[in-house]
């Protein structure tokens, strides 16, 4: 419902893919948070997150290198302030965060933070990039904090 609007401006069969990749990306989530559970007990929070970011960073960075050939690296004030948003508090703090309450939570509390994460980047959008707020997303964004309250009870 929060990115209802966004889907009937896409059109077509993305509508399609696009809905059925918002549904499946809870469910992901939830399994790698009771995989990382099970498996990853005593392993150090910023551990379990700067490995996997290493080894994405090598990969983009060599997928750039041959998918963005030719073109110019522009280090402008705003792609350099994204890349630091993304980098620090979007992954390594809140990853290293997210680690550290899987050792002080159950699994099933945990994985519902991956239904607020529609409602944090709407409000990112909102306040950052001045999108306006319509009558469905605080539908949306109301019934996801609902859920999750109901849910975590």
């Amino acid at each position: 419902m929060i990115f209802s609007e966004d889907f009937a401006r896409l059109g077509g069969r993305q509508v399609a893919f696009a809905s059925v990749v918002m549904l499946l990306s809870p469910i992901v989530a939830a399994v790698g948070s009771v995989c990382a559970k099970r498996w990853g007990s005593g392993v150090h929070p910023f551990s379990m997150t700067a490995v996997p970011m290493a080894g994405a960073a090598v990969v983009m960075g060599a997928l750039a290198a041959v998918v963005e050939r030719g073109r110019p690296i522009v280090f402008g004030a705003r792609p350099v302030a994204a890349l630091l948003y993304l980098a620090i508090p979007g992954s390594a703090v809140t990853f290293s965060l997210y680690y550290w309450l899987m050792a002080h939570i159950t699994a099933t509390k945990l994985s519902l933070i991956a239904y607020t994460i529609p409602v944090v980047a709407v409000v990112v959008g909102v306040l950052f990039m001045h999108e306006p707020v319509t009558a469905r997303m605080l539908a949306g964004g109301l019934l996801v904090v609902t859920g999750v309250a109901v849910a975590a009870r």
